[in-house]
């Protein structure tokens, strides 16, 4: 399936095969990157406001749930499975929410000017987020996780890559095994390839075009890399050797690239690619979704060509059961509270443990738990509540309970070492 979107007009669900009408998606007007979706459900970040519409893949016809967002939102990505949705705004802030839930998950400064793209790379567990600040930054999604369940300082960056030398407009993601292969295209010309490897901190390889780009897209079996320019070309860039060496024998127009012969009649907006790879979908300023041969950016047909089209994705066909839904939330909850004013051996972690208590029980010393081999800690103070010196308030009570928790821990391990030594007394 392909969904042709135009800001002020319903979005187009086409037959990806055929250029069939499917259905007419309502109140669907997405920003240059706001469009994202899953084989459960579909999300689109509106232009003109801060809006985020949701639908189930399943029922397109109208909008799940309309949520007022935090802000303007310029780009949407969300994990394959469905369970996570990222976002990026003006301001240069991410935003995470839990999509089953609609919980507004984590937001955090990412950017010191508008975030304009964003990636999920599943292999490596990673969120990739581009700005017209010219940086490239791969957050783990696990440390964003941690921060929010404990309402943590933001985390830092794994990667924080400051090549490019304009604007990011467009990342494209080609998964590969452990390491997935990211890629990014700017408006100072260039193609950048990364990876998020122990060892790999710098870009792999740099692609140079004639005209700034506008977007990208990634053959899924790593051939070729396609940018959308400004002028309304599209260039086909061979990535293998052998590709690279057939280029090399023709005319190129950049490093080997080669270019398509008819040209949009405005910057490039959007590429996406066939799930076999074989064809290319591009739509730009002079209406409907072109499709071209991947292998030779032959130009095959125009889809709906009368029709304004700015944004396109490709998507899956909807599953027969709806994905588990909820309306986005603006702000953020507290996490639930976990602490408890008396410490327990389930609130420590504590797992009960048989110990032998005689010697017809203990058979072996194999047998018996390695506690008696740690050292024996010093005897903690008994803080009835107690502040330490230096802190005041929660922070004062929460040392406090650290101490209680130590005392506790203290006697349950007395209790295991002279049971282990009672065994052989």
């Amino acid at each position: 399936m392909l969904l042709a979107a135009a800001r002020g007009r319903d979005a187009l669900l086409l037959d990806a095969e055929t250029g069939a009408l499917e259905r007419l998606v309502k109140e669907c007007a997405p920003s240059a990157r706001g469009l994202c979706g899953t084989e459960g459900v579909l999300l689109s970040a509106e232009a003109d406001r801060s809006f985020v519409h949701v639908w189930a893949a399943a029922r397109l016809e109208a909008p799940a749930f309309r949520c007022q967002a935090p802000e303007r939102l310029g780009c949407l990505a969300c994990t394959e499975d469905g369970a996570y949705c990222a976002a990026g705004g003006h301001s240069g802030k991410l935003y995470l929410w839990e999509l089953p839930s609609g919980r507004l998950l984590f937001s955090w400064d990412a950017h010191f000017k508008p975030c304009s793209a964003l990636a999920f790379l599943a292999s490596d567990g990673v969120l990739a987020s581009a700005g017209e600040d010219a940086v490239l930054l791969v957050w783990s999604l696990a440390d964003v996780l941690h921060a929010a369940a404990t309402s943590s300082a933001p985390p830092s960056p794994l990667r924080a890559w400051t090549d490019h030398s304009l604007a990011i407009r467009s990342l494209a993601v080609a998964p590969c095994g452990q390491h997935d292969l990211l890629c990014s295209a700017a408006a100072d010309h260039t193609v950048r390839l990364w990876r998020v490897a122990e060892g790999v901190h710098g870009c792999l390889h740099c692609f140079d075009f004639p005209a700034p780009l506008a977007s990208l897209a990634v053959h899924p079996l790593h051939s070729r890399v396609y940018a959308g320019a400004t002028d309304g070309h599209i260039f086909a860039q061979p990535l293998s050797l052998q590709l690279l060496e057939l280029a090399a024998d023709r005319p190129a127009a950049a490093g080997g690239a080669a270019k398509s012969a008819p040209a949009h009649a405005g910057p490039v907006s959007g590429l996406e690619l066939a799930a076999d790879g074989g064809r290319l979908f591009s739509c730009g300023g002079d209406g409907g979704v072109w499709v071209w041969a991947s292998a030779s950016l032959a130009l095959l047909t125009r889809f709906q060509p009368h029709a304004p089209v700015e944004r396109i994705l490709a998507l899956p066909r909807a599953a027969a059961a709806d994905a588990p839904l909820a309306p986005l939330k603006k702000f953020a909850e507290p996490p639930a509270d976990l602490s408890s004013s008396q410490p327990s051996e389930g609130a420590l972690g504590c797992v009960a443990l048989a110990l032998p208590h005689d010697d017809a029980e203990a058979h072996d010393d194999a047998e018996l738990p390695l506690l008696a081999g740690f050292p024996r800690c010093r005897d903690m103070p008994h803080l009835e509540g107690a502040v330490l010196e230096g802190g005041g308030g929660e922070a004062g009570a929460m040392r406090a309970q650290v101490k209680e928790w130590q005392r506790v821990n203290q006697e349950l391990y007395q209790l295991a070492v002279d049971a282990v030594f009672g065994a052989h007394s």
